[in-house]
């Protein structure tokens, strides 16, 4: 099971951490490189004008062949 929290982005507003959009991605391919069955839960996340963008970028590394 993965927590996505999305509050981790640079631009959001409550968060101190500094990921980029494209990093999203590179956490999915490592979380698909351990090849267990995954469930993602989505919480966090209040930079709106970038959480679509991030969540895409995370789902792309996680089914990405």
């Amino acid at each position: 099971m993965v927590s996505a929290v999305f509050d981790t982005h640079e631009n959001d507003p409550i968060g101190a951490f500094k990921l980029t959009t494209p990093y999203y991605e590179e956490l999915g391919r490592h979380i698909r490189g351990l090849d267990m069955p995954t469930l993602v839960v989505q919480e966090g996340g209040y930079a709106t004008q970038n959480l679509g963008l991030n969540v895409v970028s995370f789902l792309k590394g996680l089914i990405r062949n």
